[in-house]
């Protein structure tokens, strides 16, 4: 994993497995299924015109149908067990979907991993079965087209690859298909946890200091991203959360430093295109 210095401290991924509504003949065929008639844009969902020498406007909806049939040109169609790993391993945002916090209770920190790890194995079972049930997507329509068959593919970008990708895994790119995004973070590998101090006090400090920086830049530096553009609201809620989930459970929490460490995370991972 990429470590950096400053306000953004940890990279993450994002993948997702999308269903289609048929096998993609080729590019112009994909860019129908992705994109509405008339775009030639793919919007960045953190563009501002105010700061516009940061960040891109957007990118060509051609440039983005390549990068995509260049990614399903380099897999197997419907691979089960590649979309079953993804489901597993990652963290998705589904209220049934295992949490870290459902395991703080639990001091031995092998054993809470196990735990959570044999928890999210049923949960990907689970969510296949419900996801990928054909009978029920038979009856179902995606762009107004009948789904005759399960036809799926798996995708994976990261903010550590620029601001190109860093777009499509935080933009609307899959919003016109069914889909499920799942948030690679690396709570399971103590290597994610090597920048951080096993002091208590320092690591307390640490997360007051993430949390009011985020708070200045969403509503102070950049405002006008944060509560006018759709994207920007909706990480504004999601950081909410994260802060409301601290200041919550920290008192129960207040002697566990590994559960200092995950909030620091989660809030780092979450904030990381704040740079």
């Amino acid at each position: 994993m990429k470590i950096r210095n400053g306000f953004v401290s940890n990279s993450s991924s994002s993948s997702f497995v999308v269903i289609f509504p048929r096998i993609p003949r080729d590019v112009e065929d994909l860019k129908k299924i992705l994109f509405d008639k008339d775009q030639d844009m793919y919007l960045n969902p953190y563009y501002n015109a105010k700061y516009s020498k940061n960040y891109d406007y957007g990118y060509p909806v051609d440039q983005v149908a390549e990068t995509v049939w260049n990614d399903i040109s380099n897999q197997r169609i419907n691979d089960f067990d590649v979309a079953k790993d993804r489901l597993r391993s990652g963290v998705i945002d589904d209220p049934d979907a295992p949490d870290h916090d459902d395991y703080n209770h639990i001091v031995d920190f092998h054993k809470r991993w196990d735990m959570l790890e044999e928890a999210r194995e049923k949960f990907a079972e689970n969510k296949m079965k419900q996801f990928f049930n054909i009978r029920k997507f038979k009856l179902k329509k995606i762009n107004n087209e009948k789904i005759d068959d399960l036809v799926f593919y798996s995708f994976s970008y990261a903010d550590e690859d620029g601001s190109y990708f860093s777009s499509l895994e935080h933009g609307d790119l899959f919003r016109k298909l069914k889909h499920i995004r799942i948030s690679n973070h690396y709570l399971d590998d103590p290597k994610t946890y090597e920048h951080l101090t096993d002091n208590k006090d320092e690591l307390r400090n640490k997360m007051f200091s993430e949390i009011g920086m985020a708070y200045c830049y969403m509503n102070f530096w950049h405002k006008d991203i944060f509560d006018n553009y759709d994207s920007g609201v909706k990480q504004k809620e999601r950081v909410n959360d994260l802060i409301n989930n601290f200041t919550d459970n920290e008192r129960e929490n207040y002697d566990n430093i590994m559960w200092y460490k995950e909030q620091i995370f989660l809030f780092q991972d979450e904030t990381e295109n704040m740079c």
